[in-house]
């Protein structure tokens, strides 16, 4: 899929223009119920939006190839001079872009090098004394990295993943296939239910700062909607 990241560099901006040539309105402060006029650039949400040779992130990511269809969708509608679609239920008023052009560079996951946890976490004090008390900070952090990096390799948390007591009749694996076609697990008791599990799914991208549209769910086979109050059981 080709596209001229010049003309979507360009129709995005034109896209802030909207945004920024909008009358300023009058603001009330409530506390002290004095009025000021408000550009819609100081109070529109801002994303940032890095455009690759190879794709594009917002924000933080997830990286979105430019064979994905996430990354399609999102082109289409601003080359066509529409907000992305994904975002209208979000943002039903516009948003800005953050536009950094990284187009003639190629994104690659590993040369995004960082340190290892070990690495950081000796880097820290063994603990310090605050109020009169010790606290642990290498220990406290390791255990904070290991969950994130659980995040990281496409793990979300939740209780069933955390039950040290948990047995195989109780627990289920979901294997899901988010809009970007990662892969993601997920460990739930089988008395859960769809709500439950978009609530997880929503706080680990939340977790990620990652912005995400509404979504449905669905099962692969027989393909069908799984409605909030269906069990997991009964999902199958």
């Amino acid at each position: 899929y080709i596209i001229d990241n010049n003309l979507l560099i360009k129709r995005l901006n034109e896209l802030n223009d909207v945004i920024n040539n909008e009358p300023a309105q009058i603001h009330i402060d409530s506390y002290n119920k004095k009025g000021r006029l408000v550009n819609p650039s100081e109070t529109t949400k801002k994303l940032k939006i890095t455009i690759y040779s190879n794709g594009l992130m917002i924000n933080r990511g997830p990286f979105r190839n430019n064979t994905n269809e996430s990354y399609k969708s999102f082109v289409n509608d601003v080359i066509d001079g529409y907000f992305p679609s994904e975002f209208k239920t979000i943002y039903p008023h516009g948003i800005l872009f953050d536009i950094i052009d990284k187009q003639y560079d190629s994104y690659n996951e590993n040369d995004h090098n960082k340190l290892s946890k070990d690495q950081l976490v000796n880097n820290l004090p063994k603990s310090i004394i605050k109020n009169g008390e010790i606290y642990s900070i290498r220990s406290d952090v390791s255990n904070m990295l290991t969950k994130v990096n659980d995040i990281a390799d496409n793990i979300i948390i939740t209780p069933a993943y955390n039950d040290i007591n948990q047995t195989n009749a109780s627990i289920v694996t979901i294997n899901m296939k988010w809009i970007d076609s990662k892969q993601y697990k997920i460990k739930m008791y089988e008395t859960d239910i769809i709500k439950d599990l978009k609530e997880y799914i929503i706080k680990h991208f939340q977790l990620l700062y990652i912005e995400i549209p509404l979504f449905e769910l669905k099962s692969v086979y027989p393909r069908k909607i799984l409605i909030d109050q269906l069990s997991l059981f009964e999902a199958g």
